[in-house]
Order: structure tokens, then C-alpha cells, then sequence
């Protein structure tokens, strides 16, 4: 690809979910495979690394008592190795294709929307709600995309790594898996909801932070320098910016608490049935049914999961739902008239 040639444009149509990959990929196929393949891999290895981790110290365990020659511990022993230096080599090495692959959309998307915005009816330029849209699609497109996809990865990620160690959960206590899917699928309604909200309050603080900008640039502006001096409105204006920033940060703060208090109040039921579930292992334990060193990996991968379901996964879902909204947004501009 030739530097800076645009190989994509911005198209009317709606934008969806799929979009989410659609665009990185229509810069750059071969980084985006690349990341896919690595995010989606690492959703798996948790799974294995349970099963590698409780082989491990249940051979730990049979050597100790002269049960199995020592030799028997060496195969575990490199599996777990190997498992941990891939999650640390490739997290270092996709790091440089993500920037690459950055770089390639910046080239192209941000390219698309600039040329697009220019050849947009000046009459959506003095409207100030077509503006704000404007103003919201062309705000770092390229870290958009980058986002979106990064988060529609992890999310599959994670619903991987949940799906696993679930299967393992179903196959020891086949209702414990049960009661916390049971209590993660609000959690997940919840941080559609609360993404939804958030990008509803960006809306409104967009045009809040636009006066803002303006009015920053005539206050410290070289171009509004001698007006300043002439005239004296330095006070008038700082006072009207001031009040500006304020209801924007006052919007914002209170959308974030309100929907904090919400899904972290049901994250920590999540973590109070994660502890259960725990107790009721012990019992398979003592009577032999489930070996130690299963159990340890359950226990972390329980402890593990409840986290990553109560924080990380609400997050990411947080996340796509903001995403969503950009695309909604991306639709109604691709949809402007154009002269």
C-alpha cells in the first residue's frame, strides 16, 4: 500500500457491530488477522493453564509421597512454562502490530472522514447539531477504531475464557456454573445500559467542551491578544469558561457515580456466591471426589472469573455500548448531504 493513498471511503449505509472489524480490516488485513488470532488465543490459555496447573500439583503431590518417579513432574512442569512465556512474549510482541496497524487507519480512516467532512453542505457546518456529530465522528477516529476492535476481541476473549471455565466448573459442581452465569446476565444488561448512558452524556458535554475550546483560544489565543488588552473581557470570558467546564464535569461525574454504584453493588453478590461455591467445593475434596490439585485451580480460576465478570467484562460491555454509539453517529454523518 502506498503511503497515505485512501483504499477506503465513507460510504452511506448503516454501521454496525461488524464494523467494528470491518474497518481495520479494509486498512490493514494482515495486522488485523494478526491481533484476532493472538486475542482470541488468549482467551484460551487460561483454560488450559488450569488443567496444566492442577496435573502439575497433583504430580507435585503423588512424588512427594513415592508415588510417581520424579521424572513425571517434568512434562507439567514445561506446559506451565510454556503457557506463561507465550502470554509474556506475544503481549510484548502485538504491541508493535497494534501500532503499525494504528498508523495504517490513521492513514486511511481518518483520511476517509477528512474528506468527507470536506465535501459536506456548508449549511451541516452551520448547524450546530450536525456539527456536534461532526465533531464526535472526526475526534481520533483512528484510536476509535482501534478501541472498538481491541474491545469486540476482549470481550470474545473473555467469553472464552468464561465458556472454559465454566465447562470445568459444570463437570466438578454443575450448579455452581449455573448460579454464576445466572448472576452475571444483569450485570451484562446493566453495562449495555450504563454505555449507553455514558455516550448519551458525551452527547451533551460535546457542546459544553466545544464552547470551551473556543473560549480557551480567545483567552490565551496570540490572535486575540490585543483585543484582550484593549477591551478587558479577560474576567467576563474566564468567568463563562469556568461555568462551562463545570456543567460538563457536573454531567459527566454524576452519569459515571449512578452507574458505578449500580453494577459494582451486583458484582460483589457475584463475589459472595463465588465464596460459596468455594465452601461447597471442600466437600468433594475431603471425600476424594476432586483431587488438590483441581481444586486449587478451580478456586483461582473461580476468584479469577468473578473478577473478571464483576470489572473487566462490565467494562468491556461499558465499552461496546459507547462504540455502538460512535457508529450510530458515524451513520447520520456518512448520511449528510454532500455539494
Amino acid at each position: 500500500m502506498i503511503k497515505g493513498d485512501v483504499t477506503m471511503e465513507i460510504s452511506t449505509r448503516t454501521y454496525g457491530a461488524a464494523d467494528f472489524f470491518r474497518i481495520p480490516w479494509n486498512c490493514a488485513p494482515r495486522y488485523t488477522f494478526i491481533i484476532c488470532a493472538h486475542t482470541l488465543l488468549s482467551g484460551l490459555v487460561p483454560t488450559l493453564k488450569i488443567i496444566v496447573t492442577a496435573y502439575f500439583i497433583n504430580t507435585a503431590i503423588a512424588i512427594v509421597q513415592n508415588q510417581v518417579p520424579l521424572n513425571q513432574i517434568y512434562p507439567s512442569l514445561f506446559a506451565v512454562v510454556a503457557l506463561i512465556s507465550y502470554n509474556w512474549i506475544a503481549a510484548e510482541l502485538i504491541k508493535f502490530v497494534r501500532v503499525r496497524l494504528e498508523k495504517v487507519i490513521r492513514e486511511n480512516f481518518r483520511t476517509a472522514i477528512v474528506q468527507k467532512r470536506a465535501r459536506l453542505d456548508y449549511r451541516h457546518i452551520e448547524n450546530h447539531e450536525t456539527w456536534d456529530v461532526i465533531s464526535r465522528v472526526a475526534n481520533n477516529p483512528e484510536k476509535q477504531a482501534m478501541n472498538a476492535m481491541n474491545d469486540g476481541l476482549s470481550f470474545a476473549a473473555m467469553i472464552l475464557r468464561v465458556g472454559g471455565i465454566l465447562v470445568l466448573l459444570i463437570s466438578q459442581v454443575w450448579w455452581a456454573a449455573l448460579l454464576i452465569l445466572a448472576f452475571s446476565i444483569p450485570l451484562f444488561a446493566l453495562a449495555i445500559k450504563s454505555g449507553k448512558a455514558t455516550y448519551q452524556a458525551n452527547r451533551e458535554v460535546s457542546k459544553y467542551k466545544r464552547r470551551n475550546q473556543y473560549l480557551s483560544e480567545v483567552l490565551t489565543g496570540r490572535e486575540a491578544a490585543n483585543e484582550r488588552a484593549l477591551f478587558g473581557f479577560g474576567n467576563a470570558i474566564n468567568r463563562s469558561w469556568r461555568h462551562h467546564f463545570e456543567k460538563a464535569r457536573r454531567i459527566e461525574f454524576s452519569t459515571e457515580r449512578k452507574w458505578f454504584v449500580k453494577m459494582k453493588t451486583g458484582s460483589v453478590l457475584t463475589a459472595l456466591i463465588s465464596m460459596l461455591i468455594i465452601i461447597v467445593l471442600l466437600q468433594p475434596v475431603l471425600a476424594g471426589e476432586l483431587s488438590i490439585g483441581m481444586f486449587i485451580s478451580l478456586v483461582n480460576a473461580v476468584f479469577g472469573l468473578t473478577g473478571m465478570m464483576s470489572w473487566q467484562l462490565t467494562n468491556v460491555v461499558d465499552r461496546l455500548a459507547k462504540h455502538h454509539e460512535y457508529l450510530k453517529d458515524l451513520t447520520v454523518f456518512a448520511a449528510l448531504e454532500e455539494t
